[in-house]
């Protein structure tokens, strides 16, 4: 299926963006004006065979693909004109193909989220591409939220407890990037040269364990009806789950 003319102008704002080529660029490459270009990636008229010609010679987009939105957006064997963080032109000459072959599945990615008609997907996969992170996490989780991504089905009408989920899964998320940054400090002073205690790695495995024991002694419990719960727990086990444990959920009222 062809692409519109305010498709093809939308994919070449898009990589604009990510060559850091400004409109204001753009036309001193082409021997135009500032004005020129952006009427022109407005969308709301074709490009002429002049034009045409002019952005293909100097971005390396294909002709048909310009004209018609046809083909493949670029032509094959053609370096990549980019500006650089220090604003300096330069050409990317890589594997050509490979990198191509990316640019096609973004946009087979976008035309199905356009398909699907869902504005917040298409704003966050845009927002994505433009590297403006911040709004496509905001956005994203909107979706999660919308959709109970990564929940049991049984969660998806049970607002309470898809949160509930939701919070527990963030807590133990915080536990295990808490710990990993334990194991980086050890691992640097491996790197730098200083003696490493194995106990000192163990404990932090040993407090790992000791949580996942408490999160689940109901289960033990109901499992095993003759447990002592605090034999099972032991001062040590707590004494250790309070050391893991960031400091935000410390101290926190039991809610249940």
């Amino acid at each position: 299926m062809a692409l519109t003319v305010k498709e093809i102008c939308e994919q070449i704002r898009v990589d604009f963006k990510r060559r850091r080529i400004t409109h204001q660029i753009a036309a001193d490459k082409i021997g135009t004006s500032k004005q020129t270009i952006s009427n022109q990636l407005s969308g709301n008229k074709r490009f002429s065979v002049n034009m045409a010609h002019k952005f293909s010679d100097a971005f390396g987009y294909s002709l048909s693909w310009l004209l018609y939105g046809e083909g493949e957006m670029f032509i094959e064997g053609r370096g990549f004109f980019h500006i650089d963080a220090d604003e300096k032109e330069f050409y990317f000459v890589g594997n050509f193909e490979a990198i191509m072959q990316e640019g096609r599945k973004l946009r087979v990615a976008e035309r199905l989220l356009e398909i699907l008609n869902n504005k917040i997907a298409i704003s966050a996969f845009r927002a994505y591409l433009e590297e403006n992170y911040e709004e496509y996490e905001k956005l994203r989780d909107m979706l999660e939220n919308d959709y109970g991504f990564n929940l049991p089905q049984t969660f998806y009408k049970d607002a309470k407890r898809a949160q509930a989920y939701r919070q527990m899964r963030q807590y133990f998320t915080d536990i295990e990037t808490k710990a990993a940054k334990e194991l980086v400090i050890i691992e640097q002073k491996a790197a730098d040269g200083e003696l490493i205690d194995i106990d000192a790695e163990l404990s932090r495995f040993r407090k790992r364990l000791a949580l996942i024991k408490d999160s689940y002694k109901d289960k033990a419990k109901e499992k095993h009806p003759a447990l002592d719960i605090n034999q099972y727990i032991t001062q040590r086990d707590k004494d250790d789950i309070q050391d893991l444990v960031p400091e935000k959920y410390q101290d926190q009222p039991d809610t249940e």
